[in-house]
């Protein structure tokens, strides 16, 4: 595999690829304000995931309808996936962090297994067809009383959306030692 350098950019060729081009990686160099911006962009977004996760979770413990559905009569955000936003918008801020070590890189990657294994989970409970299990692990009794079936399952596109989100929370560290593109 060969490497080339330009300046500010790295680039690796991708002949074994379909298409062979070459790829820029990374800017060596921090260019303009714009490209620091684009790389706090993960950081905010990974924090403001984690807020809106605790928000809702906060509001199913202390019954703030506001704060679980956000009009009134609507579908609130399910717990667990709350539970989800929480644990994968935290495992994005640790994986772009400035400081990186071996222990925050286990916990990164165990905070994106539990959103994959819960993910997993609702998809095995959809395909058994049957009463809930795990579901209704957190606040099972207030969400039993709503009124959708089966209560306190994640929904199914949501459920997938957080699997592959997930697997790429898992490939990033790969991708950081490697070089490579998995994540994206």
């Amino acid at each position: 595999m060969a490497m080339y350098e330009y300046p500010g950019y790295v680039f690796r060729s991708t002949s074994h690829l379909a298409n062979p081009s070459k790829v820029a990686l990374r800017p060596s160099v921090r260019h303009s304000s714009s490209i620091g911006f684009f790389e706090r962009v993960p950081m905010i977004a990974g924090t403001a995931v984690a807020i809106l996760g605790a928000l809702v979770l906060a509001g199913w413990a202390f019954n703030v309808p506001l704060v679980t559905e956000w009009k009134p009569g609507g579908v609130p955000m399910i717990p667990l996936t709350a539970l989800c936003f929480v644990l994968a918008g935290g495992s994005l801020v640790m994986a772009v962090g400035p400081r990186q070590s071996a222990t925050i890189e286990a916990i990164q990657q165990t905070l994106a297994a539990l959103v994959a294994t819960i993910a997993i989970l609702t998809f095995y409970e959809y395909l058994r067809g049957s009463n809930p299990r795990f579901d209704l692990l957190l606040f099972g009794g207030r969400i039993s009383q709503k009124q959708w079936y089966p209560p306190g399952r994640i929904a199914i596109n949501s459920a997938g959306s957080l699997l592959l989100y997930a697997l790429a929370l898992l490939f990033i560290p790969h991708d950081r030692r490697t070089r490579d593109l998995r994540a994206q």
